[in-house]
């Protein structure tokens, strides 16, 4: 069968990161070429690159991405060979499972999407109306779409700790359903600021304040979730959803406090709506302001990921120009 070259960006032992070409290997059954228009820059690619630059050490959790020398998911582009020419995106970007890098939707032999072509699974393709930066967000709203409609049907109030793309997502999806028992809290003005471009109803604060009966989702950071918040949270709320997972120290600590006991908390992998995330994201213009796009030459000329913006929600490269084509 044939193969196909592609550019890429590598990544070698010392954390360098370099023009490069290889052969991708032919396609297996349900697998489908992409060629790549963008490829989003997440927490673990940089954690990645620090780890392998000697400014961090590797968590466990990464530890299948100890010898990857390609990063990079959450796609935008079009498949190579399609009867139809419309854009899709590739989605979800999950982990295949634990200390594992390559994601679920893409190859599991390691050819990450920052590169020209990468190598998907056909079951992961979402179709896009037309090509903008905004789709790089959807894969991280959809969980907050999905769980929103669980959230409307249990009639709480619902408090979400985080306006990241996790939380925005679950005030957008409940906004879209007509829900209006709901409060964003979040310490960055610039975070607050996003919510209401997309969300000119939604109410934000700069704090989480909880009332017993409220339902509180949490979309902070794995880094600033800790047992301690949990307990805090624990003796307020109703119940608590948690949309970041906990690391595994604050998850066993967690689970030794008797506040653990009586409060629901649920830290499992959500559901995702990546439909309705897509639905929602074509109509709002103002989300493609929320992601920067940069061109990867620049990340190859100055070896170093950029640093993202405080009102910058994602972080993408660009491999190929975009034409907004609704066709």
């Amino acid at each position: 069968m044939k193969t196909r070259e592609r550019e890429f960006i590598r990544l070698d032992r010392s954390g360098q990161l370099s023009l490069a070409k290889e052969e991708l290997p032919a396609l297996e059954a349900g697998q489908l070429y992409v060629e790549v228009a963008l490829s989003g820059v997440c927490s673990t690619d940089e954690v990645i690159v620090h780890s392998r630059r000697g400014h961090q050490p590797l968590p466990a959790s990464l530890s299948g991405a100890s010898g990857v020398a390609s990063l990079g998911h959450e796609v935008i582009g079009w498949v190579i060979g399609a009867q139809t020419s419309g854009p899709v995106a590739v989605i979800p970007a999950e982990r295949r499972g634990p200390g594992d890098y390559t994601c679920m939707g893409l190859s599991p032999t390691a050819h990450g999407a920052w590169g020209t072509v990468v190598i998907a699974e056909d079951w992961a393709l979402i179709p896009l109306p037309f090509l903008a930066p905004r789709f790089a967000l959807a894969d991280s709203l959809a969980p907050g779409f999905a769980l929103s409609k669980k959230l409307a049907e249990m009639g709480r109030r619902v408090v979400v700790a985080g306006l990241g793309p996790l939380g925005l997502g679950v005030l957008w999806g409940l906004a879209q359903i007509g829900y209006r028992d709901v409060v964003g809290a979040d310490p960055s003005p610039q975070r607050r600021h996003s919510a209401l471009r997309a969300l000119p109803e939604a109410k934000v604060e700069d704090a989480v304040r909880i009332e017993h009966s409220d339902m509180l989702v949490c979309a902070l950071p794995t880094s600033a979730l800790t047992a301690d918040l949990l307990g805090n949270w624990a003796r307020r709320a109703a119940s608590i959803w948690c949309l970041t997972h906990p690391n595994s120290t604050c998850n066993m600590e967690w689970r030794r406090r008797p506040e653990s006991n009586h409060t629901p908390v649920w830290l499992h992998s959500p559901p995702a709506d990546h439909h309705a995330a897509v639905r929602a994201l074509a109509t709002c213009e103002e989300a493609d302001e929320f992601v920067t796009v940069i061109d990867h030459q620049e990340i190859v000329r100055n070896g170093q990921l950029p640093d993202r913006p405080a009102d910058c929600l994602r972080t993408v490269l660009q491999f190929k120009a975009l034409v907004r084509d609704a066709n």
